[in-house]
């Protein structure tokens, strides 16, 4: 999932599913229907992914199944951000930070990404770059080259939104030598179509 590898991720979940039903494993049912939707999303954005999202994340909540569930919170986070619904992308972001301090952060630094994009359209109280910080201290914190790299070209995106290319581009660069290291690319393919979209 986290190299973009989308259709990969989303069979996978489908197998997950599968074998949930098997074993009558109900969390690994709901975190893999999670994990499919958000693979969905990413394909094609749309109301019905982050529905399936919202409702597995509501039956682990309701379950006291919170194993890993700032995922959830950060791909909600994210997928609300980019329909407008500002508020219920920030009580999930919220969320998300909560979780991190009972040790489950992997979901930290996507939520931190979604609201600095918020933030630089002007529909939260502080600036992108606070958002941007807290994500970078999150994904440092981890130890994950994966979350900078992604958080880097988060901060490209929004500088060029800005017009200012000279503070993207050597964000652009790193985060591009990154994601080749790791061998993610549909990030590369991302961060050429910001070089070449503004």
């Amino acid at each position: 999932l986290w190299q973009g590898r989308w259709e990969d991720a989303r069979d996978a979940a489908a197998a997950a599913q599968r074998v949930a039903e098997r074993v009558k494993s109900l969390y690994l049912y709901a975190m893999s229907q999670s994990l499919g939707a958000y693979a969905s999303w990413c394909l094609a954005p749309g109301p019905a992914a982050l529905q399936t999202i919202s409702e597995a994340t509501s039956w682990l909540e309701t379950r006291d199944r919170g194993l890993f569930i700032s995922l959830n919170y950060g791909w909600l986070a994210e997928g609300l951000v980019a329909s407008g619904r500002v508020e219920e992308a920030r009580r999930n972001a919220a969320r998300a930070l909560i979780r991190s301090h009972k040790q489950d952060r992997i979901g930290e630094a996507m939520a931190c990404r979604a609201m600095a994009r918020s933030a630089a359209r002007g529909d939260q109280h502080k600036p992108p770059g606070h958002y941007i910080e807290r994500a970078m201290a999150a994904a440092r914190a981890r130890g994950s080259p994966h979350e900078l790299a992604v958080t880097q070209l988060c901060h490209a995106g929004i500088e060029l939104a800005g017009d200012n290319r000279a503070m993207a581009a050597p964000l652009l660069d790193r985060a591009e030598d990154a994601f080749r290291s790791m061998g993610m690319a549909w990030h590369v393919a991302e961060a050429a179509r910001l070089r070449t979209g503004y």
